[in-house]
């Protein structure tokens, strides 16, 4: 059995996580889209659109990961760039 702490799992799990985002930061990168720095954009979000995504992204990604999903396609639909450069799969 291999013993891992908790504090090294997250650290490899945070370390998979930056890796996965990466290559499509590259990508875009490369196709020549300049991504803008932060604070990106914000407008204000339909409470009740975002809600139901929520409940949607919940049994795709469960509780954090649904709650971010949610969050990041009502960007996208309202905004638009530079939220559809983010790495996350689209309704």
């Amino acid at each position: 059995m291999v013993d891992v702490s908790r504090r090294n799992f997250l650290k490899g799990l945070a370390v998979v996580a930056v890796g996965s985002m990466v290559p499509s930061i590259k990508l875009s990168a490369a196709s020549g889209t300049k991504i803008p720095e932060l604070p990106w954009p914000y407008e204000e979000l339909d409470v009740e659109y975002a809600r139901k995504l929520g409940h949607l992204g919940y049994y795709a990604f469960e509780c954090g990961g649904g709650s971010f999903w949610a969050i990041a396609n009502a960007l996208r639909e309202k905004v638009g760039f530079p939220y559809t450069t983010l790495p996350i799969p689209s309704k």
